[in-house]
């Protein structure tokens, strides 16, 4: 059927879309509960399109509660028209809640008063001026200090956003429980975040009696760093209760780095669930055998958001240090940025490059499909990996950086997940704020380069530890894998 934009009723069993034609062998149909899905164009959306494929090589089918496409300006309608024969996916509306509401009200008044004071004459320079919030806070920079009211502003916005969650997942609870009705899962699978979608599991497999899998594709309660707005030691009381109740109820808990499934075992062990590691991944890309690239302009590349930690100052701070050692113009080394990357903390990111003195020699870019991306990425000679404040993640980029015949620079602690993964694969590895050191790296690089030099993928034999990375390029199957045996289990 085609996508039924219409669909708004979230408690009817109406799906949004559905594949046509049946598989010839169902063994059984899953639910899955995850808010990113196609046509959302995100990597969790990405990640379950694929295991949905996989699931119907196996025999089963899936219905999937997501996200309501129609509440967002990027889809990808086509990626529905590639989900197996059987798949239906239905959609649940976010609505916002009476704190949501309340403090909507309260920001329109304040943005009026502010709009009315700039007009007030004599009003102080520096009361017009804007100082944009930090974008992001580790976890003991959230305490209360004195006379600030930015703690309780956060404190409120947190328990909004955690009210509007927890409405998204009752609906989605409600939707589940009327699907379950009529049809006879063997399994139900939630995957945040946002991670009220294990609440909504939670829900559902308590009312059915049936197992549940929990995907974790990011920490919940584990977070350091999390978004000025909801920066708030509030935000990890909740993420520690209700990751409890879910954990408590799930059987299988999947997690994508070993230091998290290590960190929950410590916390939860000895419960019914258990634990397991299915790293990340990609699905491998049909890219030209000969890079389409300059052989006279040194590319690096970075995609994705500059966001909480991923502050690209290091990064342009290094690319001068090593232009002026070089003797570099723009026509000869450029830095090519793609994606949400115009401002980082308030500040253009132009007007960062600019005090960094490489405005010239650098380039942002806004979204591109995914094959446009490709090409610009395959064109590149070295790819970015800028710093996050996490001890337990690895970026998706990563892997999709790893079948690029590219130099990688990932701007990380040695001891971190992304330094054990890439340990021994050739990718160069720094410190994440130390300039001579990412300097360093772009310097050798460049003149490997000049040299007519082109490294192959770290996923290639060629490179050191290539065959590693390529195993670790397979996580569909080994997810899939895990899932189907639990279902055959059950």
């Amino acid at each position: 059927m085609p996508w039924n934009r219409d669909v708004a009723d979230t408690n009817a069993p109406a799906p949004l879309y559905a594949s046509a034609g049946g598989l010839d062998s169902v063994r059984g149909r899953f639910l899955l509960i995850s808010y990113h899905f196609p046509p959302l164009c995100t990597a969790g959306a990405v990640r379950w399109g694929r295991i949905t494929e996989l699931a119907a090589e196996r025999g089963w089918t899936l219905d999937v509660i997501a996200g309501h496409p129609a509440q967002h300006e990027r889809t990808d309608v086509p990626a529905l028209e590639r989900l197996p024969p059987g798949t239906r996916v239905f959609g649940v509306r976010t609505r916002p809640s009476g704190l949501q509401r309340v403090e909507g009200f309260a920001a329109s008044v304040l943005s009026r008063f502010r709009a009315l004071r700039k007009q007030t004459p004599g009003a102080s320079e520096a009361s017009r001026a804007h100082r944009p919030r930090p974008q992001s806070l580790a976890a003991d920079e959230m305490g209360r200090k004195r006379w600030d009211p930015g703690y309780y502003r956060r404190g409120l916005h947190t328990l909004a956003l955690n009210r509007g969650d927890l409405l998204w997942a009752r609906d989605a609870f409600r939707l589940g429980k009327g699907l379950s009705r009529g049809e006879g899962y063997q399994l139900i699978i939630s995957c945040g975040p946002p991670h009220m979608a294990h609440e909504a599991g939670r829900q559902l497999a308590e009312h059915t009696g049936l197992p549940l899998i929990m995907d974790l594709r990011d920490p919940w309660s584990l977070e350091r760093r999390l978004p000025e707005e909801k920066a708030h030691p509030l935000s990890f009381r909740l993420a520690r209760r209700y990751e409890r109740r879910c954990v408590d109820r799930a059987d299988l808990v999947v997690t994508n780095t070993d230091e998290v499934r290590e960190a929950m075992e410590r916390r939860y062990g000895g419960g019914r669930a258990r634990f397991l590691t299915v790293l990340n991944g990609y699905d491998e890309l049909d890219l030209p055998p000969s890079p389409a690239r300059s052989r006279t302009v040194f590319k690096i590349a970075y995609a994705g958001g500059i966001y909480l930690d991923r502050n690209p100052e290091t990064l342009f701070l290094a690319v001068q240090k090593a232009v002026s050692e070089l003797g570099l113009t723009p026509e000869e080394l450029s830095v090519e940025m793609i994606g949400r990357v115009t401002e980082f903390a308030g500040v253009p990111t132009a007007e960062i490059a600019a005090r960094c003195g490489v405005r010239d020699f650098v380039h942002l870019h806004p979204h591109q499909d995914r094959d446009r991306l490709w090409e610009m990425l395959n064109e590149s000679s070295m790819l970015v990996s800028l710093p996050q404040d996490s001890p337990w993640a690895v970026p998706s980029k990563i892997y999709e950086y790893m079948q690029f015949n590219a130099w990688l620079l990932v701007m990380a602690d040695g001891q971190s997940p992304i330094a054990r993964l890439l340990r021994g694969s050739g990718a160069d590895v720094v410190p994440p704020t130390s300039v001579p050191d990412v300097a360093q790296v772009i310097v050798r690089r460049y003149r490997e380069f000049a040299n007519g030099m082109q490294p192959p993928s770290i996923c290639h034999p060629r490179s050191a530890g290539g065959i590693r990375c390529l195993h670790s390029s397979m996580p569909w199957s080994a997810l899939s894998a895990v899932i189907f045996n639990s279902a055959d289990k059950a």
